[in-house]
């Protein structure tokens, strides 16, 4: 049996790029404070979790909400990503460093459409939703076709999407989570 283990995204406002502000206006400027300690607290519990693992990282292979490549390229994402205070991609540098493999994960063009959906206003929510199962699809193939039996998948993957659903039933499922 091949082993998966699913962390849930919560994004941060470095994760938000240009759409961090448009959040921000959605809070008071304590609400916002508070929203971000919730998310440092959040990845804080999500690295203790981990931890607590003792997991052998030359076995693990990090598949990530977005990766669209691997290799050098990936890792150097990976790390500009993590100098801007993401704190998904600060985790992920630091299993990359520890000898987990970063995987391509996403195909450009399904996340190009994603984008472009979501910057139009005509875009129905089933058009949205379409959009997302093909991401979900994609990634669970990727999934299927790299994660090899003896290893262990991380997937980081944001909440709104519905890979494990579609997985197949020889890969055990595990949701890495605060307790």
């Amino acid at each position: 049996m091949r082993r998966l283990l699913w962390v849930p995204i919560v994004h941060s406002a470095a994760d938000l790029g240009s759409l961090a502000g448009r959040a921000r206006t959605e809070y008071s400027a304590a609400g916002w404070a508070r929203h971000e300690q919730q998310i440092a607290s959040y990845w804080g519990g999500i690295v203790s979790a981990l931890d607590a693992l003792s997991l052998d990282y030359a076995k693990v292979k990090i598949y990530h909400d977005s990766m669209v490549t691997d290799g050098d390229l990936g890792k150097k994402i990976v790390r500009e990503l993590a100098r801007n205070g993401s704190p998904d991609y600060m985790l992920t540098e630091r299993l990359i460093d520890s000898g987990a493999r970063l995987m391509k994960t996403e195909d450009i063009e399904l996340l190009l459409q994603e984008y472009q959906a979501y910057s139009q206003t005509s875009t129905s929510p089933q058009e949205l939703e379409n959009v997302l199962t093909q991401r979900d699809l994609y990634v669970a193939r990727r999934i299927d076709k790299t994660l090899n039996e003896g290893e262990i998948g991380m997937l980081f993957m944001g909440a709104a999407h519905q890979v494990c659903r579609v997985l197949p039933c020889d890969i055990s499922i595990e949701e890495v989570g605060i307790r």
